[in-house]
């Protein structure tokens, strides 16, 4: 009886091969800006310029934006950064990330409010 059955497989989708020892060392790249955006960026999603602007406008069209926010520490730590890094991740297509720390920054409202 014969196998048929073929795996497709990534070979190291967790590393930054650029930075990441072995691998660094033998390959000799430059952490160029372009190797960066494309590590930081989601496996299966496009990760040049315009495709993050793209996405970018996507997740911008509140009719009111925050224009300004309290300078209180734990505002800015726990609901400003938090709502910055949301925007970004789905930017570079983290999706996960992003439905998370939304999540995260609901939590915080939330105890702010009671």
């Amino acid at each position: 009886m014969t196998n048929d059955k073929t795996i497709a497989i990534r070979l190291n989708p967790l590393a930054f091969l650029e930075v990441d020892e072995p691998w660094a060392s033998a390959l000799k790249r430059d952490i160029t800006p372009e190797a960066l955006i494309s590590y930081l960026c989601s496996l299966d999603i496009t990760s040049d310029i315009p495709s993050i602007v793209s996405r970018y406008k996507e997740i911008s069209t509140e009719p009111q934006r925050l224009f300004a926010a309290p300078n209180e520490e734990r505002i800015i730590r726990k609901l400003v950064i938090p709502l910055h890094s949301a925007k970004a991740s789905y930017a570079l297509g983290n999706y996960l990330g992003t439905i998370a720390l939304c999540g995260m920054v609901a939590e915080m409202v939330t105890l702010l409010r009671l």
